[in-house]
């Protein structure tokens, strides 16, 4: 149990840690400062603006999740660009049978792995610090704009993965890194 909390207590006391806490304090604070600006209201908006914020508790939250591998598909495929994202853009989830929230889990197992592996002492202290700062950049700026704390007003908008697209490119460029390093039995060949 003391070997538990010692490392515990020596991750905590990691620079990657500490730099990630910080960055996730001041994403807090921005977020209360908005809270606080717009007088402690949540804005209004139409069925047409955001359709899921309309529905029933179930659906509106299995809708607001299913659209975090939306964007992350936006991320890896940006074919199907919108100028647009109302009313009948996305359909709305059906209800737990949906197959669409196979995508919502995956999308979630696949950034949980990705967190796991900045506290993973085989990741190394570098692959580290840049896979904190990569999953920073990619999951804080689109927190506020995800509908997951309050509601914003619109469904998708591609303006909100800019700075999380800075993000997928350094997770893009460590993972070839790794993979040509020859670490996990692929190797280069010229």
């Amino acid at each position: 149990m003391v070997s538990d909390y010692e490392t515990i207590r020596a991750l905590i006391a990691s620079r990657p840690v500490q730099r990630l806490i910080v960055l996730l304090l001041c994403a807090a604070c921005m977020m209360l400062f908005r809270i606080r600006i717009m007088g402690s209201q949540l804005p209004h908006f139409t069925e047409f603006d955001n359709p899921a914020a309309h529905a029933s508790p179930l659906i509106r939250r299995l809708t607001h999740l299913y659209l975090i591998p939306v964007n992350l598909w936006l991320l890896v495929y940006p074919s199907d660009l919108c100028a647009d994202w109302t009313l009948g853009s996305l359909r709305l989830i059906d209800g737990w049978t949906d197959p669409r929230n196979l995508s919502t889990i995956v999308a979630f197992g696949l950034l949980f792995i990705a967190a796991l592996l900045v506290f993973d002492p085989r990741t190394g202290m570098k692959r580290s610090r840049v896979l904190a700062l990569a999953l920073s950049l990619l999951v804080l700026p689109f927190l506020p704009a995800s509908n997951l704390f309050f509601y914003v007003g619109f469904v998708v908008a591609e303006r909100v993965l800019y700075t999380p697209s800075l993000g997928f490119c350094l997770l893009l460029g460590l993972g070839y890194q790794v993979a040509s390093s020859g670490q996990f039995g692929i190797t280069q060949t010229h």
